[in-house]
């Protein structure tokens, strides 16, 4: 499992007063999602009261235990800052997503699943 981080350097352009934006990305990874952060996940969904309206402090819940998966490599801030605002969300549900999916099995598994439950169905 792996997690895209972005850090923003801002620098002067030699020749002019222009601000220059560069980013840097750094990748992380583990080789797969502990039991234990399951169960970490479980309670913070037991605390959660609407999980289609996370409060800030919801959400940091969900970055603090991200930030523990990945063994304490990155902070939270460090999280936060590399995270575009956009993505938050969609990375958060791409970990929770994670908790819950075999990272060995491959999609001809579920074609084959499907085919059989297809198959079933026309045999009906």
């Amino acid at each position: 499992m792996k997690i895209t981080l972005q850090k923003m350097k801002v620098e002067k352009h030699p020749n002019s007063k222009e601000t220059i934006f560069k980013t840097e990305e750094k990748v992380y990874t583990i080789p797969y999602v502990p039991s234990s952060a399951f169960l970490s996940y479980l309670e913070i969904e037991e605390e959660i009261e609407n999980n289609k309206n996370l409060k800030p402090a919801e959400i940091k819940k969900y970055v603090g235990l991200i930030v523990k998966t990945y063994g304490d490599q990155f902070t939270e801030k460090e999280f936060f800052d590399g995270i575009p605002g956009y993505r938050l969300m969609p990375t958060i549900s791409e970990f929770v997503h994670s908790l819950n999916t075999n990272p060995y099995t491959s999609p001809s598994d579920f074609d084959i699943l499907d085919g059989e439950e297809n198959a079933e169905k026309k045999a009906d």
